[in-house]
């Protein structure tokens, strides 16, 4: 049973994010302004605290995140004079853009193509989905050239509504199937769902504006195509080198942990004795994480992978591990007093940094200069929207070599007639 007190602290985290989306929406015209995303995300992968059993502190942590986002409202610009210059076709080198999207491809549909014969076929693969956090262990080169693909896809799908050509239309089509089938092979979610929001924004702010009607049917949409790809992740099985689907669906319903995300590493680090705190050192794992296994094996742990070691029992023997959540990352690092403050601190910090993106980037309205910088723009703000339930080192290292390495070698071959004033 709920106790009232709880009860209470769910009811005023409800309110708060509902008066936060309703002074955004009056505020901001812009669909997806930084404050509307913050409060989909805090409010997804956080569901469950309304309707299941968590502890008072949980909740109580839940509240303050919550209020963070109101608290940053007010620093969300208004809409009033947004500047939408458009991009003029004639400006843009689609065909170029397109040319040379297909030729760094290759190299991602190539290290598919190597991970799929080593690992003996297309099932084989498939039937590796569960473990692929110990294959990748010191060859963590595959996931960075397989992530480009992603960063490529949606520049193609720019070059797409710049030029309006069927041509590109169709190349494009043949380039999202081949994203998604490396996402169902490795058993991302993120890779084939976060690549199609990052795309739905793109549109709204290259094209044409979404109207706000349609928002909660795209919400919908997004939150039933997590929930499938989960269910499907979760149910494949390989016999003989035949993929099935035998028990989708047996547990009564669509796949559901993404509504937990945020509290499972709440719930288990509040109901648990501190160990040796880390002071520090899952922050400073992201630094170790850019040296190559081979040349460092003795890497810091991160938050995640220490976390389940530690808090968790390691529950799945190093073959997969629970994102911390940036609350969680700071108790095991300081403790409860100051780690909470800490963790609280980070994602304000995140938040505000993607408001001041938003700034610099989206009110300046997009033409053929700065159009390209969409994509980093809106990974950054994927970054602080997730960074509440994830990592430090992970959300950070992501970012540079999954979305900032790609999008600057391509910038880096297509021209320097790309760039933010």
């Amino acid at each position: 049973m709920i106790e009232v007190t709880e009860l209470i602290l769910s009811m005023l985290s409800a309110l708060i994010l509902g008066v936060g989306m309703w002074r955004s929406m009056r505020k901001n015209p812009d669909p997806f302004s930084p404050i509307k995303i913050y409060i989909v995300f805090n409010t997804f992968f956080y569901a469950d605290i309304f309707f299941g059993e968590h502890n008072f502190l949980v909740r109580a942590i839940y509240l303050a995140q919550c209020s963070i986002i109101l608290i940053c409202g007010f620093f969300e610009p208004k809409g009033v004079g947004l500047n939408w210059e458009g991009v003029r076709k004639q400006a843009v080198k689609t065909k170029k853009m397109v040319l040379l999207v297909w030729v760094l491809s290759v190299f991602p549909i190539a290290t598919q193509l190597m991970v799929i014969g080593e690992l003996g076929g297309v099932a084989s693969a498939i039937s590796n989905i569960a473990l692929r956090v110990k294959y990748f262990e010191g060859r963590g080169y595959i996931l960075i050239i397989n992530s480009s693909f992603i960063v490529l896809n949606l520049i193609h799908f720019c070059a797409v509504l710049i030029s309006k050509s069927k041509r590109n239309l169709i190349l494009y089509v043949f380039h999202f199937s081949i994203l998604v089938l490396i996402g169902l092979l490795s058993g991302s979610r993120s890779f084939i769902v976060m690549t199609l929001l990052a795309a739905v924004v793109i549109y709204s702010y290259l094209f044409k504006r979404i109207k706000k009607s349609k928002l909660l049917l795209i919400f919908f949409a997004f939150a039933s195509l997590v929930a499938i790809l989960g269910e499907l992740r979760n149910t494949v099985s390989v016999a003989d080198d035949v993929v099935s689907f035998e028990n989708y669906g047996s547990s009564g319903g669509l796949e559901g942990s993404h509504f937990k995300y945020g509290l499972i590493p709440l719930d288990i680090i509040t109901a648990s004795n501190l160990s040796e705190l880390q002071w520090g050192k899952t922050y400073l794992s992201l630094l170790t994480n850019f040296i190559p296994r081979a040349i460092n094996s003795d890497k810091l742990e991160s938050g995640g992978v220490y976390f389940t070691r530690v808090y968790a029992d390691n529950a799945w023997g190093g073959d997969s591990n629970l994102a911390t959540g940036a609350v969680t990352e700071g108790i095991i690092n300081f403790g409860f007093g100051f780690g909470l403050i800490f963790g609280l601190t980070g994602i304000f910090v995140f938040y505000i940094l993607g408001i001041l993106a938003y700034k610099k980037l989206i009110l300046r309205g997009m033409n053929e200069k700065t159009f390209m910088f969409l994509i980093p723009y809106i990974y950054f703000i994927l970054l602080a929207a997730r960074y509440s339930y994830s990592e430090f080192s992970y959300v950070i290292f992501s970012f540079v070599l999954t979305v900032i390495f790609p999008w600057y070698l391509f910038r880096f071959l297509y021209g320097k007639s790309v760039r933010l004033n």
